[in-house]
């Protein structure tokens, strides 16, 4: 007897067909979960584009009325006095020689000077310099354009006394300056 010999036929594997459907799968999962984030977003822009459009047009509208502009204009200024340096100067050293003080620099924020004021005594009097202050606290300036801040402290020697001082300028025609 003769022998014939047999071959084994191996049978496909299986796990490279599960592996490609399960690719498929997760491809087209993908396709159409980036499709539906594409739809949402558009529609998303395209509302966002309406609101914008209607935004614009409620601006031209308002910019053509004349009672919005002004309220607009009033609400983001504010109506402050208009600072006339020359006179702001005159009126600061009128100030000093009327109070009996002198003052050793200024700086001007916000409508208000601040000074560093020294008053010293006078050789012919044995007026403490701290009167002469007060006297200046009482006076009454409204005439020179300037309020005078309360003085809180005051430091030196019973011949002379410096202090710092804040002045507030008055509004002189405040209706016709609008400064942002």
């Amino acid at each position: 007897m003769q022998e014939t010999p047999t071959s084994i036929i191996r049978e496909p594997s299986q796990f490279a067909w599960f592996a490609s459907l399960s690719l498929l799968t997760l491809t087209l999962v993908s396709c159409l979960a980036l499709w539906g984030y594409h739809f949402v977003t558009a529609s998303r822009l395209v509302t966002l584009t309406v609101e914008t459009q209607a935004i614009d047009a409620d601006i031209a509208t308002s910019t053509k009325d004349r009672d919005i502009i002004i309220a607009d204009i009033l609400a983001s200024a504010q109506i402050r006095p208009s600072i006339d340096l020359k006179a702001l100067v005159r009126s600061f050293r009128v100030a000093a020689t009327q109070a009996g003080v002198r003052f050793q620099w200024f700086s001007v924020h916000d409508d208000v000077i601040s000074s560093s004021l020294i008053a010293s005594r006078d050789v012919t009097s044995m007026i403490d310099p701290v009167e002469t202050i007060i006297a200046m606290m009482r006076s009454d300036s409204t005439t020179s354009g300037l309020a005078l801040q309360p003085i809180r402290s005051v430091q030196g020697s019973n011949t002379e006394r410096t202090t710092g001082i804040l002045l507030r300028i008055l509004p002189t025609n405040s209706a016709t300056h609008a400064i942002k």
